[in-house]
């Protein structure tokens, strides 16, 4: 009876909470609104009001009552899920293993009772442990006869969680090699993606890549690649990277390209690919690569983007994001004066930077004109992106912009 009455208020107060949610403005909602009476800088901003308080207060205790779940709970422990600190030595003969549970937000469960599987590897053996946490500070001495060449660490069921713990690259390397499961595989790729730069790895990667099932992985695996390596072993590896069947992970190889790896066989790369690959979102992110590597043909190419249909606009919306990254390239490299320009003309120049400013600008003309109301919302939000964009580097310039979007600016 108790849950039947709660119930009857529960399917009023739902939609009453949507409405106030909307029309209840308190005093610093009321303020945030008066605040942005200049219409010409786009500002993002939220308060919320006191009513907003009291409309999720009720919100919350109806459920409860009804259901016996406290949402904002289980929001919470989603939203502020616990970070562990992993440490790891070995003897030889056991594995000891200390297990920290630090606290970064008011919000996180002061314990946090957890099954953890740890899964220590060496040479031709892999054995895993399971370990209960139930305080802060928990040690561990795992029978373990062996040197690790690593410890991996993952949850007992799939559950939102960090940890932080420190491994050589060799270590990484081999977890990412002979761990059993996909996230400590995964784990491992995130892992070496943030160490320095260092070539005499790309091996391991590449036998890595080539043995891995699991697609995020070897997505994972290629933006590793892509930071670690250099030169011709870069060229070769991402080249391999791109005859992959999956669309994920070609897509992976040219968001990971930039200026400083750019080269002539990238740039014929990611040329092929926006001209024939067949999933658009690779030909997509192939436009924006040649781009960022400021290729002899990335303008030719982000023109004939614009004219290409595809799903949803992801090409059209490529080449938009490119003549920006273009239009600013070129603008951050403007001679500041008529020494610095004569300089310029006598020295041989990079290829990205012979773009004449007039085809530069008629290339923009023709982006903007995506910003009129006829277009789709994604092609019209790009375009407004493209018009901000511009605007930092130029004030006044439209290129051609629909009157709307001529009053906006970029906010400081």
């Amino acid at each position: 009876m108790i849950r039947t009455w709660a119930a009857l208020p529960a399917r009023w107060i739902f939609p009453a909470w949507l409405l106030l949610s909307i029309w209840g403005t308190g005093p610093e909602t009321t303020h945030a609104m008066q605040a942005q009476q200049r219409t010409e800088c786009i500002v993002v901003s939220y308060a919320e009001s006191d009513t907003m308080r009291y409309v999720q207060s009720i919100w919350r205790q109806t459920v409860r009552a009804t259901t016996g779940i406290d949402v904002v709970g289980i929001a919470n422990a989603w939203l502020y899920r616990p970070l562990f600190s992993f440490r790891y030595e070995s003897d030889g003969q056991m594995l000891h293993v200390r297990i920290e549970e630090i606290q970064e937000n008011e919000r996180s469960p002061a314990v946090y009772p957890i099954v953890l599987t740890l899964e220590a590897g060496t040479l031709g053996t892999t054995e895993r442990f399971e370990v209960t946490l139930n305080g802060r500070i928990e040690e561990f001495a795992l029978p373990f006869p062996y040197r690790p060449r690593f410890v991996a660490v993952y949850p007992e069921a799939h559950r939102f969680m960090e940890y932080r713990t420190s491994q050589s690259a060799a270590g990484w390397v081999a977890q990412l090699r002979h761990a059993s499961l996909p996230a400590a595989r995964l784990a491992a790729a995130q892992a070496l993606r943030s160490l320095p730069p260092d070539p005499a790895l790309i091996i391991g990667l590449r036998t890595s890549f080539g043995e891995e099932t699991n697609v995020r992985v070897r997505a994972a695996i290629v933006q590793a690649t892509a930071h670690l390596a250099s030169g011709g072993a870069a060229d070769r590896a991402l080249d391999a990277a791109y005859e992959d069947a999956s669309p994920e992970v070609r897509n992976v190889v040219f968001a990971s390209l930039n200026q400083t790896l750019s080269s002539p066989a990238l740039i014929a790369l990611a040329l092929r690919a926006a001209q024939t690959d067949t999933d658009p979102s690779v030909q997509a992110e192939a436009v924006r690569a040649l781009a960022k590597m400021l290729a002899p043909n990335a303008l030719q190419v982000a023109r004939s983007a614009l004219i290409t249909p595809s799903r949803n606009e992801i090409i059209r919306i490529a080449g938009l994001d490119a003549l920006g990254m273009l239009h600013a390239y070129a603008h951050e490299n403007e001679p500041e004066t008529e020494e610095e320009a004569q300089a310029e003309t006598d020295l041989e120049q990079a290829p990205g930077e012979n773009i004449p400013p007039r085809i530069l600008g008629e290339a923009l003309t023709e982006g903007l004109h995506f910003a009129e109301m006829t277009y789709p919302l994604r092609l019209r939000s790009a375009a407004r992106r493209l018009f901000l964009r511009i605007r930092q580097n130029e004030p006044a310039a439209t290129y051609g912009a629909p009157r709307y979007l001529r009053d906006l600016h970029p906010c400081p």
